[in-house]
């Protein structure tokens, strides 16, 4: 089964557009701009940053010529506000007061602390009915 050509620009665009956004968030979690989705914790990572946005300028110059107008632009866009907040990161560390509740890497988290118990109560009670 062959797709109509147009199907596949579109669908190519879309990708192309979807994989440039998750370099872009990938890289402001990387810079300490938005926090990470599972730790929800702030932390930086230069080399990190650097690297992803290294990734999307290979992508610009591989391209160049290949992409859409709409294309070009996200990239641009995405590359230029990237590349000040690097630089913005790289000469300002973020800081992050003890008050926050995001924390950088290097401190340790509190323990969680389990519930009372009580004796004579179980959570989980089987019966092989004797």
């Amino acid at each position: 089964m062959s797709e109509h050509p147009a199907q596949n620009t579109h669908t190519d665009e879309s990708l192309f557009l979807s994989m440039v956004f998750m370099l872009s968030t990938s890289a402001m979690q990387q810079l300490g701009q938005i926090p990470d989705p599972i730790t929800q914790k702030i932390k930086v990572d230069l080399d990190g940053a650097q690297f992803t946005i290294d990734m999307l300028n290979m992508l610009k110059r591989k391209t160049a010529g290949n992409l859409t107008r709409e294309e070009e632009q996200m990239l641009n866009q995405t590359l230029s506000a990237l590349q000040l907040a690097y630089v913005e990161v790289s000469q300002n560390p973020p800081q992050i007061s003890n008050t926050d509740t995001s924390k950088t890497q290097n401190q340790p988290e509190e323990p969680k602390s389990k519930p009372p118990e009580d004796e004579n109560k179980r959570r989980f009670h089987k019966s092989y009915g004797v």
